[in-house]
């Protein structure tokens, strides 16, 4: 069995990465985790500076390095190996580029359960890789359980 498990270090990767730890115990597999520095994308305003650019390409290419090492350690205190991959570019276009190269029989996500307007907003990854990728897809939220229906009634409203 080969799983491909994405992580950007946000609290819902980091359940998507147990959740997945917890089934490869039942299974020994080949696992590769792939971390994906988001770049900002050009600004077509004149106004924007390129250090500013450059900033927040290193940032990301920062949180995506340490969301490898995390990644690493919580796999090693298991006595799993893994192979580790970094890429940079749209998060989307990445996983689903490096899950083309790998075929994995499992392809784990983390997802931040956005709502339809924060998804509207901000977009989402998870998503979009659930839709585009054919094959198994583990899809694992921030929070487990479910939400009380009074607080999902709420956060709708105040949205």
């Amino acid at each position: 069995m080969k799983v491909l498990i994405t992580t950007d270090g946000a609290p819902c990767s980091e359940e998507a990465l147990e959740s997945t730890l917890d089934l490869m115990a039942l299974k020994q597999a080949e696992i590769l985790v792939l971390a994906v520095a988001q770049l900002p994308l050009p600004s077509p305003y004149e106004y924007v500076d390129a250090q500013v650019i450059q900033q927040l390409s290193d940032s990301s290419e920062a949180l995506a390095k340490e969301a490898l090492d995390k990644a690493r350690k919580m796999l090693e205190a298991r006595g799993l190996k893994a192979s580790y991959r970094h890429e940079s570019g749209v998060a989307t276009d990445e996983i689903l580029r490096v899950a083309q190269e790998f075929m994995p029989d499992l392809l784990v996500l983390g997802s931040h359960g956005r709502g339809m307007i924060g998804r509207f907003f901000l977009g989402s990854v998870s998503e979009a890789v659930l839709h585009r990728w054919r094959g198994p897809v583990l899809l694992v939220q921030q929070k487990k359980g479910l939400v009380p229906q009074e607080s999902a009634s709420a956060t709708a409203t105040k949205r």
